[in-house]
């Protein structure tokens, strides 16, 4: 039950920044670090 609620609360904050990566892209033309994402990534996708 524990796990589960974790990987939701990491899939929500994943998806929350692309959000607002696309947001900022969208607004300013900026990005999030790259290496800040793969990071993300790595972190989630198992979760996922």
């Amino acid at each position: 039950m524990q796990r589960q609620v974790i990987a939701k609360n990491a899939a929500a904050g994943y998806k929350t920044a692309l959000k607002i990566e696309q947001q900022a892209k969208e607004e300013a033309g900026i990005s999030l670090d790259k290496d800040a994402m793969r990071r993300l990534e790595k972190i989630t996708s198992p979760l996922i």
